[in-house]
């Protein structure tokens, strides 16, 4: 259960790890997500830069939450006031450092890589064989790219300027265009 809100969280927020893990100028705790009289979620995180900024928390993304926080026994949803350590450790107490992180991230991916190929999906194995932690973060804004506006995909990576999201996700849909102007008359 830790292990996919790992990977659940890294890809739908599109959170470096960094940004969930435990260090000397950031504590991540349940209580980072919060939520507005809309019933919007958010999760606050300290980023790039030292700058703190609050990503959205998309509605499928709740279900993610409430099952690891069952998994942990913890209440449905976290409270304003919640210490509880967003990532615990399994041995000591406090949050996973980036390094602990990273590595859970690889071992999924190794065992998602060994069942690909053990069930003929060499292909699909192959391609995986290249994942990183930051992969999910690129590949999951890359996914959205198409649906949100640009500016909102720049707030939600921590990018200063959304010249740097044009340029890293919504040029990398160059086969999209490609596809839509296949049959454009001359």
């Amino acid at each position: 259960e830790r292990n996919l809100f790992i990977i659940v969280t890294l890809k739908s927020l599109y959170l470096r790890v960094s940004e969930l893990s435990e260090h000397a100028k950031w504590r991540p705790t349940m209580s980072d997500f919060t939520k507005d009289d809309d019933d919007f979620w958010y999760l606050t995180v300290f980023g790039k830069g030292n700058k703190v900024r609050s990503v959205t928390v998309p509605q499928a993304y709740l279900d993610y939450l409430k099952r690891y926080r069952h998994y942990r026994g913890l209440s449905s949803l976290p409270s304003p006031d919640e210490d509880s350590p967003m990532l615990n450790k399994l041995r000591g107490s406090g949050n996973m450092s980036s390094r602990q992180i990273r590595r859970i991230v690889e071992q999924s991916f190794d065992s998602a890589i060994k069942a690909l190929y053990k069930d003929g999906f060499n292909e699909d194995a192959n391609y995986l064989l290249a994942a990183t932690t930051h992969w999910l973060r690129h590949t999951g804004a890359t996914e959205d790219a198409g649906s949100r506006p640009l500016k909102h995909l720049a707030d939600e990576l921590g990018h200063a300027s959304s010249e740097t999201t044009d340029k890293n996700y919504i040029q990398s849909n160059i086969k999209d265009r490609a596809r839509s102007g296949v049959k454009r008359k001359i």
